[in-house]
């Protein structure tokens, strides 16, 4: 019965030690996990260790009431409780641990989601702003002319049409910027205004 129940034990600890084991490696991937699944599963080995401590506790007081087990048929069962109690021990920190990394991911979660906020907001905005700036490109008022005005000054033989013909420009531009009528004569002196050059 003594060899059955350290075959137990020994099969037990070598369960806990591998699911420790992969519990390690998997630590990169358990980002992927959510702290519930994390939590479940390390409470799960706690839970598993705790039962086998109850039963290991069970059977020592089982076999010492009927006075069936020695002290030294005992020493070996306290010395794997001991072990287990100590891996135990060293699964504290892990769940410390554990604790710090939810409320670190719970805190980059909860700075992650204001961030998409903030940055919905900027893009509302920079929408708004585009849309103003294209309303005001297609309203916008023409610089005025920095061209100075130019004037011709009439000589003998000048008549609209030769000065027209000189300036490139019609008569009719000629004679609304003069205010004057058709047929109406230049005199020798006057100046008759031209339009503005194009830059």
């Amino acid at each position: 019965m003594e060899q059955n129940s350290d075959d137990e034990m020994d099969d037990f600890m070598e369960g806990i030690d591998n699911e420790l084991q992969e519990e390690r490696d998997q630590s990169p991937s358990r980002q992927n996990k959510t702290p519930s699944e994390s939590d479940s599963t390390i409470k799960l080995l706690i839970l598993a260790a705790v039962g086998v401590l109850v039963l290991i506790v069970l059977m020592v007081i089982l076999f010492t009431g009927s006075g069936g087990l020695s002290k030294e048929d005992l020493a070996p069962m306290e010395a794997r409780l001991n072990q287990l109690e100590n891996r135990l021990k060293t699964l504290e920190p892990l769940i410390e641990k554990m604790e710090t990394i939810d409320k670190r991911t719970k805190g980059i979660e909860r700075s992650l989601a204001s961030l998409r906020r903030s940055n919905s907001a900027l893009k509302k905005q920079i929408t708004a702003v585009n849309l103003k700036v294209g309303k005001l490109q297609k309203t916008r008022v023409p610089a005025p002319s920095k061209s100075k005005s130019r004037y011709h000054t009439v000589r003998r033989g000048d008549t609209l049409y030769s000065i027209s013909k000189k300036y490139s420009v019609t008569i009719d531009d000629l004679l609304k910027r003069n205010k004057m009528k058709k047929g109406q004569e230049l005199k020798i002196g006057q100046k008759v205004l031209l339009p503005p050059t194009s830059p």
